[in-house]
């Protein structure tokens, strides 16, 4: 599935992007900015990582609508990691 341009959830809506040098400026795969409403992922992610970090981002984006931001980032990461395997295996990953 091609990573949509825009990610709704509860009210709000978010529009994704791909960002030259997330990583190294950063440090990281992915990030959401909350009152931006958006979502951007390091450029040069694909396969795998690329499908767990958009899980990840999702995750974060549940969270703190439904669940207050009350989880820690290892928690987001074992149900990224989840959610990835559990879609995958129902043929559904994130592509470019």
């Amino acid at each position: 599935m091609k990573i949509p341009e825009s990610i709704p959830c509860a009210s709000h809506v978010y529009t994704t992007r791909f960002v030259k040098n997330l990583i190294r400026d950063v440090g990281n795969r992915g990030q959401i900015t909350w009152h931006t409403q958006l979502i951007e992922f390091e450029d040069t992610l694909e396969g795998s990582i690329l499908n767990v970090s958009v899980w990840h981002e999702i995750t974060h984006q549940i969270d703190r609508h439904y669940n207050n931001d009350s989880l820690d980032e290892d928690t987001v990461n074992r149900m990224a990691e989840g959610f990835a395997q559990v879609f995958g295996d129902m043929g559904i990953t994130f592509e470019r």
